[in-house]
């Protein structure tokens, strides 16, 4: 989804920040890859780049591995997620698997869940986390989780609409309890963009 764009409601009042995304993929009959960069934008501060990628291998019955690196000006976010995925049908995935960050020298290890419906109407995606986390990168629907503190739990909804050939509109939202400092506190965030995939 490029450009995206999200108003967030933290413990330390409102803030706006966007996502910006651009990115390439190839896709064959049985493995998939694709490559993004990333920037995060918010008035006030430094701009955050950063990259991910995805690869992933099989057809109703596979494995993907997701990484991710954002780069802050004192420290980088690394992350990588093993998945195992199904689809029972062509419209409806399954997903599980796990999430391990590097940052501010410590690892973090979190579960992830997750389930797709595509249809030619609508795409919805969702994807949950129990564990430990920070700053999570999610693909499915490109978004980031760029708060401060560690994430315990939490879950991302995406659902797409095709308003073309090519173009599709998504709208996410997402919920996350975290621990900052020792203090719980509750993360929410709206998004919305254009995924343009074209067709030969």
């Amino acid at each position: 989804m490029v450009p995206g764009a999200g108003a967030r409601a933290s413990a330390r009042g409102r803030s706006t920040r966007h996502e910006g995304w651009a990115g390439l993929g190839l896709e064959q009959r049985t493995w998939r890859a694709e490559a993004l960069g990333l920037g995060i934008f918010a008035q006030g501060t430094r701009a955050v780049p950063g990259q991910a990628a995805r690869v992933s291998v099989g057809t109703r019955l596979g494995v993907a591995l997701d990484e991710a690196a954002l780069f802050y000006r004192n420290a980088t976010n690394l992350q990588l997620r093993p998945m195992l995925f199904a689809w029972p049908t062509l419209a409806v995935g399954f997903g599980a698997g796990a999430r391990v960050t590097r940052a501010s020298d410590t690892t973090r290890v979190a579960a992830e869940f997750g389930a797709s419906v595509v249809t030619p109407a609508v795409e919805v995606h969702f994807a949950g986390l129990v564990g430990k986390a920070e700053k999570p990168v999610f693909l499915d629907v490109p978004m980031i989780v760029d708060v401060d503190g560690e994430l315990v739990a939490g879950g991302v909804l995406s659902v797409l609409f095709p308003v073309g050939d090519t173009l599709a509109l998504g709208v996410s939202a997402e919920g996350h309890a975290l621990d900052a400092d020792g203090d719980a506190t509750r993360y929410a965030s709206f998004a919305a963009g254009l995924r343009w995939s074209p067709r030969y």
